[in-house]
């Protein structure tokens, strides 16, 4: 199966092998094992349309999450592409605030319901400063994440354990010290033993940080479930943060809080 596997796809793979010595990249070593050693490597692509990518030996490929959600019209949708080259034509500075800036966050704040819209150069840059936000809004310093969530690469969220006793997350790569991960409780998703948790330690909880749908799990719904959670949080003063980087607005323009009501 490897060698079938190698041989479709000898030209990515020689491509990645070439930047091994310079090009550091994760997806290149997750999930490595001796076993299956030579069929670790990244699929390069060359060109992309509709719902097709195409790599380096020209293997076609259908892109099921649509490079994870930003391209949901399709790779090259050529209004997409032509709107892009007008604004490239016109201004695409660094510094300056883009005009269309506060017209998007003004559809933003109207399809979602949300009162003001940040923009940030990345998902764990957002959930970073919410986490910041909920801290000194409520002046508390514990947060609560769940197991199977994805919310980037922030070191007080990489943790895939607790510890059973105190619900504590426990470090989950080298290089995360425990220290900063004891102020984050990790609970299970959807269970009514975390929502008893939130409420026996809500004092010093400030914020509920969940994916309402988790990406790692998309068939677990629980509505019921994130409708007690806002009733909690809403009572005893804790932010509930939906983290919906990867969802998007494939959930519906008002997001998870309208799809789920």
């Amino acid at each position: 199966m490897l060698e079938q596997l190698t041989d479709k796809n000898r030209l990515t793979k020689e491509h990645t092998q070439a930047y091994r010595p310079t090009f550091a990249l994760n997806r290149n070593t997750a999930g490595f094992t001796k076993e299956f050693k030579e069929g670790i490597y990244t699929l390069v692509c060359d060109k992309a349309y509709g719902p097709f990518v195409r790599d380096l030996d020209h293997n076609e490929y259908i892109d099921l999450t649509m490079g994870f959600g930003s391209l949901l019209f399709g790779h090259n949708y050529e209004p997409i592409r032509q709107a892009i080259q007008d604004q490239l034509s016109q201004c695409w500075s660094v510094g300056p605030i883009s005009p269309l800036a506060g017209p998007l966050s003004q559809a933003i704040a109207q399809s979602t319901g949300v009162e003001r819209v940040a923009f940030f150069n990345s998902g764990t840059e957002a959930v970073m400063v919410a986490l910041r936000l909920a801290k000194a809004i409520t002046q508390k310093k514990y947060i609560v994440f769940f197991k199977g969530s994805y919310h980037g690469t922030f070191d007080s969220l990489l943790s895939l354990r607790n510890d059973p006793q105190s619900g504590v997350a426990k470090e989950m790569v080298p290089g995360v010290t425990q220290a900063i991960l004891n102020e984050s409780y990790l609970l299970e998703y959807g269970s009514d033993e975390s929502l008893d948790f939130i409420r026996k330690n809500s004092d010093h909880i400030a914020a509920v940080l969940t994916e309402p749908v988790q990406s790692r799990n998309p068939g677990l719904q629980p509505c019921d479930y994130l409708h007690t959670l806002r009733e909690i949080t809403e009572e005893k003063n804790i932010a509930l943060i939906f983290d919906e980087v990867i969802t998007g607005f494939r959930i519906g323009l008002g997001g998870s809080q309208a799809y789920f009501g």
